[in-house]
């Protein structure tokens, strides 16, 4: 619920806060008084265009602000969480500026957002009904909509458990299409996996392997040096007259010595150990060098199974690993797309299925849309019944679309039959504008239920006399459920508000004040005459006050 607006230099509204209750309120005033301004204020705040044009000539900005009556646990909560905003309680502050240069900025809930979380939370707040709605109401995907709401939780239900099996079902068309056409191509997919899962296949990698043989390769290539080196250092242990020799004499003399002097003993221990590491080491040069027999045919066989390496990994892969891992990817997309027509009447199953399960959806849809259209109908037109159309019936009709939509099977239509002996007609056709109102209004009250803030800009526009009557009449009823806005010329409507404001303005500059008592019959005799002092202009508006208050 609205609880209180307040504007701030927005063209001829220099400064006005004003109060909003729950029921029926109306706003009226003289043309061109700013009682559009205020519904442009609330459009500012559901996210709507800031013009700079509309900020009050000398000043550097416009500002708006509301608060709202809102759900902690609802949707628009919900909405304001996302934002980073935060109620107070359960306590909704809106915040929109329209600077003259710049950029305009908004708040929600003390937190700075985007206009579109604006427009977001003004969807769930506020559905504004004007004039051009009579318009909206010719269009059939409107006419649709409206059908669907009167058809609650359950109609929605449906209709979304149809628009599942719509989607699984458009999905498994493409999919089935994209494989048809995807045919030729699929083929030389196939073709290059299995020649390039044959060819490594045949070379058998193991991780690592490449990287061995190249350090093979390098060493193998250096044979001739390495044999050179080694042979050298070979000699230069066990030769004749190599270390090995040298020491082993030199222990032999110690141990002579020792006969004399005990001390040699030790040492010549010592030059054996020595002599029995050399002689190691040289049996592991010996095992070394007979490793490079046959070097040549060795490095020949290692380079033809890096090249071979490298020929499988072209285009596939940088290592031995890799490979590998292309392998085992390469036999998972086969198995994907190798079954051929086996894969494609797998699909076609599948379509089949869903379509099927889409079938089923849409006659439950189709069933739960003529039950509530039988509904609307006939509280539809009991309600035009109230707003002076006595023999008017309002028929909502479902055909079918002969395909399959998103919306679902089916086409919604609402005709109208003005007296028995009336041809039937589309809304869009036939209904003049007063009508489209009054059928605006009878759809609303065949729906009433709690939910956003319904504002009715001057839809009884061309209406007057009894008619005027019966609108404000229905106007409090379906205000018994929800807050109702009303912007008005007709004090047969604006008699029954419980909260009546009016717009005046004083040169350049607008206000916005409740009237009651003398004040409101004042501002009803004007609505009645153009004057306030007639005295026949008072008591009849004092006799639609009282008779509106007895009503309701």
């Amino acid at each position: 619920m609205l609880d209180n607006l307040h504007i701030t230099n927005l063209g001829v509204i220099a400064d006005a806060d004003i109060q909003f209750t729950a029921g029926l309120n109306v706003l009226s005033g003289e043309t061109g008084a700013g009682k559009t301004l205020i519904l442009t204020s609330i459009d500012l705040l559901c996210g709507g265009k800031a013009n700079p044009d509309r900020v009050r000539q000398g000043a550097q900005g416009a500002e708006v602000a509301a608060t709202y009556t809102v759900d902690p646990a609802g949707a628009v909560a919900a909405i304001l969480a996302d934002a980073g905003g935060e109620l107070d309680e359960d306590a909704l502050y809106l915040l929109r500026k329209v600077p003259v240069h710049g950029r305009s900025s908004a708040h929600a809930g003390g937190r700075s957002v985007p206009a579109g979380v604006l427009r977001n939370i003004g969807g769930a707040v506020v559905s504004v009904h004007g004039q051009s709605d009579q318009v909206r109401l010719q269009n059939p995907v409107v006419q649709r909509q409206i059908l669907d709401n009167a058809g609650g939780n359950e109609l929605v239900k449906t209709r979304t458990a149809y628009q599942e099996a719509f989607t699984n079902w458009k999905n498994a068309q493409k999919e089935l299409s994209k494989w048809r056409a995807e045919a030729d191509k699929r083929e030389i997919e196939i073709e290059m996996l299995q020649r390039g899962l044959a060819e490594i296949d045949e070379l058998d990698p193991h991780e690592g392997e490449d990287d061995d043989l190249r350090t093979r390769i390098e060493i193998l290539t250096n044979a001739a040096n390495l044999r050179e080196d080694l042979g050298i250092a070979g000699g230069a242990l066990a030769a004749d007259s190599g270390a090995l020799e040298l020491i082993e004499t030199a222990a032999a003399h110690l141990g002579k010595a020792a006969i004399y002097v005990g001390e040699m003993g030790e040492l010549e221990t010592q030059l054996r150990a020595l002599a029995e590491q050399i002689r190691e080491i040289s049996e592991s040069l010996r095992a070394y060098m007979e490793d490079f027999v046959g070097e040549r045919e060795e490095l020949e066989r290692a380079h033809a199974r890096l090249a071979a390496y490298r020929e499988a990994l072209r285009n596939k892969a940088s290592s031995a690993r890799e490979l590998i891992e292309w392998a085992s990817n390469a036999r998972a997309r086969l198995e994907q797309i190798g079954g051929g027509s086996e894969r494609e009447e797998e699909l076609h199953q599948q379509v089949t299925a869903c379509e099927t399960e889409l079938k089923k959806c849409a006659t439950a849809l189709t069933q739960k849309r003529q039950k509530a259209a039988a509904a609307l109908s006939q509280t539809a037109t009991e309600e035009l019944r109230k707003l002076a159309m006595p023999e008017a019936k309002l028929s909502v009709d479902i055909t079918p679309a002969g395909v399959f939509k998103e919306t679902g099977a089916d086409e919604v239509s609402m005709t109208l039959r003005a007296h028995p002996l009336a041809k039937e007609v589309k809304l869009g056709e036939g209904a003049s504008g007063g009508e489209l109102s009054r059928i605006m209004l009878a759809l609303e009250l065949a729906t009433a239920a709690p939910g956003p803030t319904l504002i009715f800009d001057e839809i009884d526009a061309g209406i007057g006399g009894e008619t005027a009557g019966a609108i404000g009449q229905r106007l409090a009823a379906l205000a018994q459920n929800r807050q109702i806005i009303v912007v008005t010329h007709l004090a047969q409507v604006a008699a029954w508000a419980q909260n009546h404001l009016v717009v005046t303005k004083e040169k350049a500059t607008a206000s916005v004040k409740k009237v009651e008592g003398e004040n409101r019959i004042t501002e009803i005799a004007r609505l009645l005459s153009g004057r306030t002092d007639s005295k026949s202009a008072r008591k009849h508006a004092t006799e639609l006050i009282e008779a509106a208050n007895m009503r309701q």
